[in-house]
């Protein structure tokens, strides 16, 4: 794995889905809300773990929280994650890529970031999302 090379700092979001702790860019997220407020109408709902092939099928989401994306990235719908653990700002030299045969267009998978507590498997938002239609 290649590190990012860049001497600036980073910020994740980070949450975790069956055991897996995930990060995103924060600069793809527009802002969090509760679960269960209700959303606009004709607003797509997507679940994380329906959106990539996980093995298990998860049965409940422990604390969930919809993210929205940003408006620039012109994405379709809203995307639920579960345990939402906190922004981290991480020097971007901390950030490796995964192998390409292993981060395809097939997931949003692209990379890792070595934490002090551990490793964050990197997702990109717009890999999880559709494009929005402009019918």
């Amino acid at each position: 794995m290649n590190p990012i090379s860049s001497d600036q700092a980073c910020i994740l979001l980070v949450f975790e889905i069956m055991g897996v702790r995930i990060g995103m860019d924060a600069r793809q997220i527009a802002r969090t809300t509760d679960c269960h407020l209700p959303l606009p109408p004709a607003t797509n709902r997507y679940y994380f773990h329906e959106r990539v092939s996980f093995r298990e099928r998860l049965s409940d989401y422990l604390a969930p929280v919809i993210l929205h994306p940003a408006p620039h990235l012109a994405l379709d719908g809203v995307i639920v994650v579960d345990q939402l653990q906190a922004m981290r700002t991480i020097d971007c030299r901390n950030i490796h890529r995964l192998p390409r045969w292993l981060a395809s267009q097939q997931t949003p998978f692209w990379g890792v970031a070595l934490l002090e507590d551990g490793l964050v498997l990197l997702a990109d938002l717009t890999r999880l999302l559709p494009r929005q239609s402009h019918a």
